[in-house]
């Protein structure tokens, strides 16, 4: 007997699926940018409050009200900072090795435009 079609020596042939189909679908780039771009942006509101609000009653003009000092207070908002950017690099790090580049790169985006914001405001309340 000869092989017909779709038969083989050894029975009918099966008609696989490509693996492919089955994988997991990607997730949307779009949408793991503004996840990454959100985290980083509260994680620098969070650390700038941690700066501001304890030196409230700072002021650099030299006719300061009754309230007011020049002592810098520094110890809890660097440790409140130092936690905060440590956990948003841990999980930008696992973003990363995970292989979602969009949540990555929108956390380095929304903490640095966040930083240069933050850094401007901070400066011209000095000036």
């Amino acid at each position: 007997m000869g092989c017909e079609a779709g038969m083989s020596d050894n029975g009918p042939k099966l008609d696989y699926r490509d693996g492919r189909e089955d994988a997991p679908r990607r997730r949307n780039f779009a949408a793991e940018l503004r996840g990454g771009i959100a985290a980083g942006v509260v994680t620098v509101i969070i650390c700038g409050l941690a700066w501001a609000l304890p030196n409230i009653h700072l002021s650099a003009r030299p006719n300061r009200v009754a309230f007011q000092t020049d002592e810098f207070t520094w110890a809890s908002p660097s440790l409140c900072t130092i936690t905060f950017l440590a956990m948003l690099s841990l999980q930008a790090f696992i973003a990363h090795r995970s292989g979602r580049r969009g949540l990555w790169m929108g956390m380095l985006i929304g903490t640095g435009v966040m930083l240069l914001i933050e850094g401007a405001c901070f400066y011209s309340s000095w000036k």
